[in-house]
């Protein structure tokens, strides 16, 4: 086996895959084709000259599948796996992602299975969980937020947030205009300082104001004070802002809990869409060159009809390559090219 892999080697084989790679959607996909390997199984190899030929038909005469968005998820489930673990809201917006490509292309080869029979083999133990689809997409943003959507506790602490701050700043607002008005504020701004609502008041008439030093600019001309009539509201902001991340880590735990009891289904799930990818990946390839399938033998020789060496194709047009038809092991057995 050693020296069958030997002579791919010296024949750049390698070069081949690193093309057919660069069609790959996802890293899983172009994982398998670096793997790859040469076999000399006639029943593997004609499976997989069917299976890419099926692709290939597909890609060339119907609606493109559904696999925009793939993504390697493998490690979110890793870390989903886990007891008691939490994962990000990107993390798990991602597997949402997946579970609803998985199904589009379920659903997408099924109603053409008779046509795809070997894709449709391949896809009929994808697993479908609407639910959790739902779930994910109802609390998660493409940008892995939690929406308020999400519960209707989280709704009503991000509306009592907007209430309470909208207060806040109104009287902020106020006590700053007087300030401005007696000339101790460095800067008519409203800013937040260890995640509180602050004004910028002048070093100089710092004690003019009652309130909470916060810091200083690094001029040491303006220090950031919290006036003594906002610090209730803050406090009740800050109260507020702790119940929306508790509620947030609450949602994102039985979001986790939930992709945990299905982790199996979904590692399936990535195996199948991976060698969808992969055989998407080959088929897109062989438009690329206008490749054909070969007729398999087992009768111990080769016949090549206007072939063209693929790695020349990669670095010149088409008709440019010279075409060769030629035959070996049946009339001799060795060829030498000078």
């Amino acid at each position: 086996m050693q020296d069958f892999l030997n002579s791919f080697n010296k024949l750049e084989f390698f070069k081949v895959k690193q093309r057919i790679v660069r069609y790959a959607l996802s890293e899983f996909g172009r994982e398998k084709i670096l793997n790859l390997q040469p076999t000399n199984s006639l029943s593997e190899i004609q499976y997989n000259l069917d299976l890419t030929t099926e692709m290939k038909t597909l890609l060339e005469s119907d609606d493109p599948l559904p696999m925009d968005g793939l993504t390697d998820i493998r490690s979110q489930l890793s870390r989903a796996g886990i007891l008691d673990s939490i994962i990000t809201g990107d993390e798990i917006y991602s597997i949402g992602v997946s579970l609803q490509i998985a199904r589009k292309v379920s659903s997408f080869i099924s109603k053409r299975k008779n046509i795809y029979l070997l894709l449709n083999d391949i896809v009929k133990t994808i697993y479908i969980d609407k639910i959790l689809e739902f779930n994910i997409d109802r609390a998660v943003d493409e940008n892995g937020n939690i929406k308020d959507t999400a519960t209707a506790e989280l709704r009503k602490i991000r509306r009592e947030i907007g209430e309470k701050t909208d207060q806040l700043r109104k009287k902020l607002e106020n006590i700053l205009k007087s300030v401005s008005s007696q000339g101790w504020a460095q800067e008519e701004i409203i800013t937040a300082r260890d995640g509180r609502m602050v004004i910028p008041i002048k070093v100089e008439n710092k004690n003019r104001l009652p309130g909470f030093i916060h810091s200083s600019s690094s001029s040491g001309a303006t220090v950031f004070i919290e006036p003594t009539e906002t610090l209730e509201l803050n406090n009740d902001l800050r109260t507020l802002q702790f119940q929306e991340t508790k509620e947030i880590e609450r949602i994102l735990r039985d979001l986790t809990t939930q992709v945990r009891t299905v982790k199996d289904q979904l590692s399936n799930n990535i195996h199948i869409l991976s060698t969808l990818d992969f055989f998407h990946a080959k088929g897109t390839y062989s438009i690329e060159i206008l490749g054909s399938a070969p007729k398999i033998s087992e009768k111990g020789f080769s016949i090549l009809v206007d072939a063209r060496h693929p790695l020349l194709l990669m670095r010149h047009k088409r008709e440019e390559v010279f075409p060769l038809t030629m035959e070996i092991g049946k009339g001799y057995s060795t060829l030498i090219i000078t």
